[in-house]
């Protein structure tokens, strides 16, 4: 009896060692076909050149193509939907930002949980906004501005939206300062960006790569930085804690993310690879050009951020009272 219940147990060591090596084996010949990015963006714009530069990296680090697929519409609903479903192998991955912290605030039901169905793998890059106005806009920094609105009737100053994230940054400005804005929604940023340069709407709030051009020909002013600190390339701007609004810091972010289930030897591989990456001058200056910051971390430190966003922007939307679509 002894001696069955020993060869039982010898049995059962040698299936777990050889189904551990046989893990170790597959992480350590992984990849062996092309990786994917999904980009929830039309190729070109920041996000589609973000994925772009990594993947030429990825893909000399692993000796396997990383090709692009962007899946823009519905919010970034259809690209984090599509990465949620894919297998999670190691091959599909998304590069994720503000749809994925900012949605449950907004909306009642999402085809996906942007908690458990996704393995975060590092941070990418940091994105630092700017609250501007149009050229004449008789207001020349944040502090100016926050002081009329507090005078003036409910309304009677407005902002310019295209993007729930940028919404919810005017609202969390507009209940620190206790102002009363009306929120003005735009299809496209090209829309918005034209009403508040004629001075048809007072304000609006977009990234600082995105406003660099505006701002250096003229067409806005920027009355603030959102971060905590001020831009390098706007040193003279400052940020909205020192208008007034002490603690403001609001900032999105870029990240690339997997599919749950991925292997953690496969989620580990890939973070290394991503962090050497933003190490390179050239993608630092890539990055910095289209005006991000870079920024690495570890995938349990990307998850923490996934988390707290998510329940800031609720917060925020909350207190704003801002319904759910």
């Amino acid at each position: 009896m002894k001696r069955s219940r020993f060869l039982t147990v010898l049995t059962t060591l040698g299936l777990v060692s050889a189904i551990a090596a046989h893990v170790t084996y597959a992480a350590d010949t992984w990849p062996t076909k092309p990786l994917k990015i999904i980009v929830l963006y039309t190729p070109g714009g920041a996000s589609d050149i973000i994925a772009r530069t990594l993947s030429q990296k990825l893909s000399d680090a692993m000796g396997q193509p990383v090709v692009i697929e962007n899946r823009p519409g519905g919010n970034g609903f259809i690209g984090l939907d599509a990465a949620a479903r894919s297998a999670p192998d190691g091959y599909t991955l998304v590069l994720g930002a503000a749809p994925l912290v900012v949605s449950p605030a907004l909306f009642k039901s999402m085809p996906f949980d942007p908690v458990k169905d996704f393995a975060p793998i590092s941070l990418v890059a940091r994105t630092l906004n700017v609250l501007v106005s149009a050229k004449s806009f008789p207001y020349d920094n944040a502090a100016q501005f926050i002081a009329a609105a507090r005078k003036g009737k409910p309304g009677e100053y407005s902002y310019a939206t295209a993007s729930p994230l940028f919404t919810l940054a005017t609202e969390l400005m507009s209940t620190s300062a206790q102002i009363s804005l009306l929120r003005v929604p735009y299809k496209g940023v090209t829309e918005a960006l034209t009403d508040v340069s004629a001075g048809r709407v007072s304000v609006m709030v977009d990234t600082v790569g995105a406003q660099m051009p505006h701002i250096k020909s003229g067409r806005v002013k920027p009355l603030a930085v959102l971060s905590k600190t001020r831009h390098p390339n706007l040193p003279h701007v400052p940020t909205l804690s020192e208008s007034g609004l002490a603690g403001y810091d609001e900032e999105g972010w870029v990240g690339l993310l997997a599919p749950a289930g991925t292997p953690p030897d496969i989620v580990a591989r890939l973070n290394r690879e991503i962090v050497k990456a933003l190490q390179l001058p050239d993608v630092q200056a890539r990055l910095d050009g289209l005006g991000f910051v870079t920024a690495s971390s570890t995938p349990q430190q990307l998850a923490a951020r996934i988390a707290s966003d998510i329940a800031r922007y609720q917060k925020v939307a909350a207190d704003a009272r801002i319904p759910k679509e």
